[in-house]
């Protein structure tokens, strides 16, 4: 058997790579003394670099994985194309794990796969139904544990093969495996050197138990294993069962987040106020939130909002019950730390828009980041979008002029009229209808409609200050018909106040029909002031002023006249109690409790009716309607009238109501 100590004679050919081009920033031999720290960690912090901290030791982190735990051994630090590919990315970290626990059992190989491969060597990874064990980890094998998102953050490696000489050097200083090269290994056995420098804590996997490394052995049916703490080189035979613990390396180009196991992304209720600031705690134990699988997911825009940001967003998943897809977002600071996270609201559309409350939570330099994920609960991996930056645009404004030539708009003015469009920059912005002045039917005189210079539409895009100008016509020179003071006809169909604007329809000018909309104008006024559209009850007067082939005004009056009063009323049952068999002082009955009115225009006005005797016993208020039920009055039942008034308004007639109330004294 080689030892350690023979292990070592062997070192003397060092090769220049181990894996791949990378450097390794943290993976030597570590001692297993206890290290704890004196601050706590935060619950949640980007990419990966909370599984740095006491790697390759006791205190070595741990990253729920596929439902399994893994030690982080090592970490290698990549610099742009380092790896050969041409990456936006500076600087990423490679973080190597190994499966805390036994996997699993198998051979290295078998007699059968020796039959079918009879080209190889026995002790070759390639093709080795370890190799085929290992692999039936990944997404859609036998023993599936990984799913593709998870499988997506990991860095493919390539173990480089070599010679058949079992003394070769390679297989005990550098790693290299027996037969051929194995490329896109997302999971693999350890090497030699790397289980060497592991911690004895990490190495151990229950006493006396065994765990495959790839390099060869001592013969061609050997392969390399761990023993208990001790890595045995001359190995062990292939068709004898050993456990598995895979290695893999996490990118950390593709982990949004790494997150405690159990309580690290902690929202409060879903809403606007979701956001939580993010707690610290010691725990070792992590998960992970990687980007994956929500390549659609945009902002399409983001504004101020009250105590906050609204945005809206496009291209969102829509989630399960068993896979819950959400809008949420985090806060970081000037530093890059994550101070606060939220899960916003849940996806049951692609699109749509959220309001998101920062008020007391954004610092100077702070930036709020929005994302689509799936959120799995403690110790399951996360899978989400990249994150997006709500950046609120700068604002813009534009005034439109609106001017008018030789005549006025159809309200009677002259003077400009401008309308301000306000938004942000990326905005769209367009004049909606009721921002348009009407015009056309005021020209001056010897002027007809026109046209505006350019037709000003809501559907126009505005992009700058613009002015619209409208220029009545000169008149044609054909002679007009005058419609100077001829008398006017309208329809005799009585108007009465609505409450919207009412006008008669006129029937002829000096005999003849004419058209409304190319033979005369109207304006309404009351005594000096011009009314626009004449509502109230009162009387107008109606201006019409020739236009195209008629010139010349006339004017005549119409009246609306005053709706009909609403009031209406009844009396009720009230009832007034006395010790004695007659009332010793007078009892008040408020009008609340006498009667039940509605319809109420004016201040209303009451009066007795005197229908009988008894109502003599009592006096009503004319101003409040109380009911003074008279001292000396016997206990019994009487009925009492009382003639309701309201005086009405300028647009409603008064009105009256009669009011019977029963009144019983008793005692």
């Amino acid at each position: 058997m080689l030892t350690k100590q023979k292990y070592k004679k062997q070192m003397a050919r060092i090769l220049t790579a181990l894996l791949v081009v990378a450097v390794g920033i943290g993976f030597v031999p570590q001692m297993d003394t206890q290290v704890y720290a004196d601050n706590r960690n935060p619950g949640m912090s980007s990419g990966v670099d909370a599984l740095a901290a006491g790697m390759n030791t006791a205190n070595a982190q741990i990253l729920f994985y596929g439902g399994k735990k893994w030690c982080v051994i090592n970490t290698f630090e990549i610099t742009n194309g380092s790896d050969g590919l041409d990456n936006s990315s500076n600087k990423w970290t490679w973080v190597q794990l190994l499966s805390k626990e036994i996997l699993g059992y198998t051979q290295f190989k078998d007699e059968q796969t020796l039959e079918l491969q009879p080209d190889s060597y026995e002790n070759a990874y390639s093709g080795s139904k370890l190799q085929s064990y290992i692999n039936s980890f990944l997404p859609d094998g036998t023993n599936e544990i990984l799913t593709y998102g998870e499988q997506s953050a990991i860095e493919p490696e390539t173990l480089l093969g070599g010679s058949s000489d079992y003394n070769d050097g390679p297989y005990y200083s550098e790693g290299c495996i027996k037969g051929d090269a194995v490329e896109s290994a997302f999971l693999r056995p350890l090497l030699n050197p790397e289980a060497e420098k592991l911690a004895d804590s990490i190495r151990i996997c229950g006493e006396n138990q065994n765990w495959w490394l790839c390099n060869p052995g001592e013969n061609v049916t050997y392969v390399a294993v761990v023993h208990g703490n001790e890595v045995v080189f001359s190995g062990k035979s292939i068709f004898e069962s050993s456990g598995v613990r895979p290695t893999f390396q996490l990118d950390s180009r593709f982990v949004l987040f790494t997150s405690a196991a159990e309580g690290g992304k902690v929202s409060i209720a879903e809403g606007a106020g979701a956001l939580k600031e993010v707690g610290t705690n010691s725990t070792n134990e992590w998960k992970a939130t990687v980007q994956y699988g929500h390549e659609d997911f945009k902002l399409s825009k983001c504004r101020p909002a009250e105590n906050g940001v609204s945005v809206t967003y496009t291209g969102a998943k829509i989630g399960t019950v068993e896979e819950p897809e959400y809008i949420s977002a985090v806060i970081k600071d000037s530093s890059g730390n994550i101070t606060y996270y939220g899960r916003i609201q849940e996806c049951t559309s692609e699109s749509d828009t959220v309001t998101i409350n920062t008020a007391g939570k954004l610092e100077d330099g702070d930036m709020l980041y929005v994302f689509n994920e799936q959120y799995n609960g403690d110790k399951k991996t996360d899978y989400a979008s990249a994150l997006k930056e709500v950046t609120i645009p700068d604002p813009i404004s534009y005034d439109v002029t609106f001017k008018v030539e030789n005549g006025s708009w159809n309200d009677g003015t002259k003077e400009e009229k401008k309308v301000t469009l306000a938004g942000y920059e990326g905005d769209t912005l367009k004049l909606e209808p009721n921002q348009i002045p009407a015009v056309g039917n005021n020209p001056n005189q010897n002027y007809t409609a026109g046209s505006w210079d350019v037709m000003p539409s809501e559907e126009t895009v505005i992009t700058g200050k613009t002015t619209y100008t409208y220029t009545y016509e000169p008149a044609p020179s054909s002679p007009s018909t005058s419609i100077d003071n001829a008398p006017v006809v309208l329809d005799d169909a009585p108007l009465v106040y609505t409450g919207q604007p009412v006008t008669p329809v006129i029937q002829t000018i000096g005999g003849k029909t004419l058209d409304p909309d190319k033979d005369y104008t109207v304006r309404y006024t009351q005594g000096d002031t011009l009314i626009e559209a004449p509502i109230d009850a009162g009387t107008y007067t109606m201006t019409i002023t020739g236009k195209g082939n008629f010139a010349g005004s006339t004017s005549t009056e119409f009246t609306i006249e005053k709706a009909d009063g609403t009031l209406t009323a009844q009396g009720n049952k009230v009832k007034a109690r006395s010790k004695t068999i007659k009332l010793k002082k007078p009892k008040k009955i408020s009008a609340d409790k006498a009667y039940t009115i509605e319809g109420t225009i004016g201040e209303l006005a009451f009066s007795k009716v005197k229908a009988s005797k008894k109502a003599g016993k009592f006096k009503v208020n004319a101003t409040t309607g109380q009911i003074k039920a008279k001292k000396g009055l016997k206990k019994g039942r009487y009925k009492l009238t009382v003639l309701i008034s309201d005086p009405g308004d300028k647009n409603h007639e008064t009105a009256e109501a009669k009011a019977v109330v029963t009144i019983k004294i008793k005692r």
